[in-house]
C-alpha cells in the first residue's frame, strides 16, 4: 500500500527533451526529496495540437500537472517549442539522427538549487 499525500507538490522545473520527445517535471515531494517525473510523448507528437496534448498532460497526469503545481499556460508554451522541433526535425537530415538528446529545457519555479542524486 502507498502513501498518497493530500500535500501538493512542490514543481521546481520544467524540463523537455527533443528526442526522443518528452516533457519533465522537477519537483519536492513532502518528504523533500527531489524527483522528476518524465513523460515521454510517443504518438502524442502526431496529434500537432498542443492545446490537445496539455489538457491530456493535465487530465491524465492531474496528481503532477494541475494549476496549484504548475501554470496551464506554462505547459502550453513547452509542449508547443517540443512540437515545433518536431518539425523542424521532420523537415531536415536531424530527423535520421538517433543519438538521444538530453533534457535542454530548463526553466526553473525558484531559484533553489537541485540534486536530482
Amino acid at each position: 500500500m502507498s502513501f498518497v499525500s493530500k500535500k501538493p507538490l512542490q514543481a521546481l522545473k520544467i524540463v523537455c527533451q527533443f528526442y526522443p520527445p518528452a516533457l519533465g517535471l522537477v519537483y519536492k515531494r513532502p518528504d523533500n526529496k527531489t524527483k522528476m517525473y518524465k513523460i515521454q510523448f510517443n504518438e502524442m507528437v502526431q496529434i500537432n495540437d498542443a492545446e490537445k496534448i496539455t489538457f491530456f498532460l493535465f487530465d491524465q497526469h492531474s496528481l503532477y500537472f494541475n494549476e496549484q503545481t504548475v501554470p496551464y499556460q506554462q505547459i502550453l508554451e513547452v509542449v508547443q517549442l517540443i512540437l515545433s522541433n518536431q518539425k523542424l526535425m521532420k523537415s531536415s537530415s536531424l530527423s535520421f539522427k538517433k543519438k538521444q538528446s538530453p533534457f535542454t529545457y530548463d526553466q526553473a519555479f525558484s531559484d533553489e538549487d537541485i540534486d536530482l542524486i
